[in-house]
């Protein structure tokens, strides 16, 4: 699966990110995500910081020749940031890139993320 792929949990400003059971929680509160939300979810977060397109995002979580279109990842991006209430202003939108998740700097990152296999940005 491309989305957990062995992957530690981790958390980071306050969303608890379990690639290995597909779960995502908010102050112990488990999200209802769609495999595309938890795994655009699991992608921003773990790359904070890195502008991913659209194609990226896709190509991340259902690997390369898939039919889905970016109008796809953005009603699935609207959707997931419903879902985080008010932690979904963490996910920004880049202007002519995509999307990225923006840590606010005052919440520690738990666990490494940066220990997992981190998607380089060029393809």
């Amino acid at each position: 699966d491309a989305v957990s792929g062995g992957k530690m949990a981790f958390n980071i400003d306050g969303i608890d990110i379990d690639p290995a059971d597909g779960v995502a929680s908010v102050e112990g509160e488990e999200l209802s995500l769609t495999r595309t939300e938890f795994g655009m979810l699991d992608l921003l977060a773990r790359n904070a910081g890195t502008a991913y397109t659209r194609q990226q995002i896709i190509e991340a979580i259902y690997g390369p020749n898939c039919p889905s279109t970016d109008r796809t990842i953005d009603v699935h991006m609207t959707a997931l940031r419903k879902k985080l209430g008010a932690l979904g202003s963490v996910i920004e939108t880049v202007r002519g890139v995509g999307y990225r998740f923006r840590p606010s700097l005052d919440r520690p990152i738990v666990g490494n993320p940066a220990d997992n296999d981190v998607i380089p940005t060029d393809s």
